[in-house]
């Protein structure tokens, strides 16, 4: 079964390559036990995943070259959390500056400098799941981040709220989050945020607004 997925992969990116197609598989990264990915970026010129074991994997992986597959992370930065037994790194971002955004399940971003070796986060950034949102099961989860203009951070989550936070650079120099978050609340699960050119933030939630 792996000859045949391996071999129907290259296939595929034989044809993508021939046909200039926008999308083309350049490798399998392997399976960090335990660590299903549920999460990927590129950030530094590194693809940088997010994982069921509450970790972050920074891969090196020649993005304008070959294709290569590397056979174990060159750094894996461990800061998240599991809640109630359950783990995972659910949604992570790249920044301009270089680094990465991550969150997951225990209401917490964390900035990162993948480039740097450092294994300790340039920040972290908790408020999902306190008073300003929906006291629901599971409210400390994470689902959505990205980038917004001028560097802020935006998240959205599972308590109703999606939060935009100070520029990263900001953040990484006081080592914390600062001034607190913008909240915006929704009636159900925020379950994506995306950055809109004019500085506004986009969401979509399980109340269908």
């Amino acid at each position: 079964a792996a000859a045949s997925a391996a071999a129907g992969l290259a296939a595929l990116d034989a044809a993508c390559v021939a046909a200039r197609a926008p999308l083309a598989l350049s490798c399998q990264l392997p399976l960090v036990r335990g660590a299903g990915v549920r999460a990927v970026c590129v950030a530094g010129g590194r693809v940088v995943t997010g994982a069921l074991d509450n970790a972050v994997h920074v891969w090196s992986v020649a993005l304008d070259a070959a294709p290569t597959t590397p056979d174990a992370p060159t750094a894996t930065l461990a800061g998240h959390e599991g809640v109630r037994g359950v783990n995972g790194v659910q949604t992570m971002a790249s920044l301009t500056s270089g680094g990465v955004v991550s969150a997951g399940r225990d209401g917490k971003l964390l900035v990162w400098n993948v480039s740097s070796g450092d294994a300790a986060p340039l920040a972290s950034l908790a408020g999902h799941g306190d008073e300003r949102g929906k006291q629901v099961t599971n409210a400390t989860n994470i689902v959505g981040v990205c980038e917004a203009v001028g560097g802020r951070i935006a998240s959205c989550g599972w308590d109703g709220t999606a939060r935009v936070w100070p520029a990263a650079a900001a953040l990484a120099a006081a080592g914390a989050a600062g001034e607190p978050p913008q909240v915006l609340a929704h009636d159900l699960a925020v379950l994506a945020v995306c950055a809109l050119p004019d500085g506004r933030v986009a969401t979509g939630a399980g109340d269908g607004i």
